[in-house]
């Protein structure tokens, strides 16, 4: 089809901008996007032409046509703009459209006349990859054809779209290029062998055709990246990449206890939350640790993980709870979570009894675990560190008669069945109520306390 000539000037739309530049200049840009949909493009990308119009592997169409097109079965699905495809059409015009179905593809033949994409779509506005949308023909002397081939084992083929030896409107030279589909990421590579025509020629570097990706409703949703529109952006042996790169939205993990303290031997639940700072529910792992060493791993569900132990020793544990993030959202740690766990208490008196004020109170007991197992030795030391009452009474803790002469409980073997600890306490001075006897443990981060009566 004919076409109006260039001009020695022209515009230069890209995302929306106008930029007035001359013809005879080369314009480029490293990177752009992402778009509405994800989509960032880059011509810093490794040119490797994959040139399969020699040897005959490739498969030739639309042979001595002039816009026309054909439609084609992809060897995988492809992913395009959130959507999957299996059927593009083939334009002779420098364009691949992803369609649904054989019938739609007869409409392409109308689209020799580009666009400039920030101001109106291809014909039919369907989805469509461009890369070097024109007034293409293969009906003159010395033309080619298109050709495609798949390549590479499943999991990692690649579709290759050449358009080779194909003559301009009113050029006297072709340009070669091609469109290659990844099925491993679904990334898009435009590459260039021959698209330098020489300088008076309109054409020559894109000068006439227009570059990008395109959703259909592209214009209004943003789902598109124009690349360029009729200005001499390439040269030879370049190439284009356009990935999906969706938007990764920040997270923060926080993480929770259901018990703090916990008791020895007991299981105690860490739930961790991951909070999106935007829209959507994050999917994946959250691992928990303490330190470098890793307790378990577990799966978000509903934007929760949860882990449950019974291993953690007595003592003070920083626990942090990390999510790996997953396609749409960031990874994020949560602040380290200090889960103390304690020795179990069991009781070799009656605490509801009381002793006459002035009276020793042997207070005996037992380091346990949480299923009452007996831990007490005389490693363990017991530390009498001070004694509160219900009405604000508080005070030093005083053996009687120096049986605890350093506020230490002594181990008793004989106590219980396995022994247990024993601190003779003073009452002298003590009015009639009912106290409270704190302690230490060794290696316990928790302040204990039992209760006795006075009268």
């Amino acid at each position: 089809m004919q076409r109006s000539s260039a001009v020695g000037i022209v515009i230069l739309r890209v995302a929306g901008l106008a930029l007035l530049v001359s013809a005879t200049l080369g314009w480029a840009s490293t990177t752009r996007g992402p778009d509405g949909g994800g989509y960032a493009a880059t011509d810093s990308v490794v040119y490797s032409f994959i040139d399969i119009s020699s040897g005959g592997s490739g498969t030739s169409v639309l042979t001595g046509t002039d816009d026309g097109s054909v439609p084609l079965t992809l060897p995988f699905p492809f992913q395009f703009y959130g959507q999957n495809y299996s059927m593009v059409c083939v334009s002779s015009n420098g364009a691949l459209y992803f369609i649904a179905g054989v019938g739609l593809c007869g409409s392409a033949a109308n689209d020799f006349a580009n666009t400039d994409l920030t101001v109106a779509p291809p014909p039919n506005d369907p989805p469509a990859l461009l890369p070097f949308w024109s007034d293409l023909s293969f009906a003159v002397p010395g033309s080619g054809s298109v050709i495609y081939q798949t390549l590479g084992a499943a999991g990692a083929r690649r579709f290759v779209v050449q358009w080779n030896n194909a003559y301009p409107q009113g050029s006297q030279n072709p340009v070669t290029f091609e469109t290659v589909l990844f099925e491993s990421g679904n990334k898009i590579l435009f590459q260039y062998q021959n698209v330098e025509l020489g300088s008076g020629d309109p054409n020559t570097q894109a000068g006439r055709a227009t570059i990008g990706i395109h959703n259909s409703g592209g214009l209004q949703s943003g789902q598109q990246l124009p690349w360029s529109y009729d200005a001499r952006v390439l040269a030879n042996s370049t190439a284009l990449q356009f990935s999906n790169q969706p938007t990764i939205v920040a997270t923060t993990t926080t993480l929770a206890s259901s018990q703090q303290p916990s008791i020895l031997g007991q299981s105690v639940a860490f739930t961790a939350t991951v909070t999106p700072a935007g829209a959507g529910t994050p999917t994946g792992t959250v691992t928990f640790k303490e330190g470098a060493a890793t307790l378990g791993s577990s799966a978000l569900s509903g934007g929760q993980a949860a882990l449950a132990t019974a291993a953690l020793a007595v003592g003070s544990h920083l626990i942090m709870a990390a999510y790996g993030g997953d396609t749409n959202f960031s990874a994020s740690t949560s602040a380290a979570f200090t889960q103390n766990v304690s020795y179990n208490i069991c009781l070799l008196y009656d605490p509801t009894k009381s002793k006459n004020s002035g009276a020793a109170f042997p207070i005996k007991l037992q380091l346990c675990d949480g299923g009452g197992r007996n831990l007490s030795s005389p490693g363990i030391v017991l530390h009498a560190a001070g004694i509160t009452a219900v009405s604000g009474f508080s005070g030093a803790a005083d053996a009687e008669a120096n049986a605890n002469p350093d506020n230490d409980f002594r181990f008793d073997s004989t106590l219980g069945s396995t022994g247990g600890y024993i601190f003779n306490l003073s009452t002298n001075g003590l009015r009639a109520g009912t106290y409270s006897l704190q302690f230490t443990v060794t290696g316990d981060p928790v302040m204990h306390s039992v209760t006795f009566g006075v009268k």
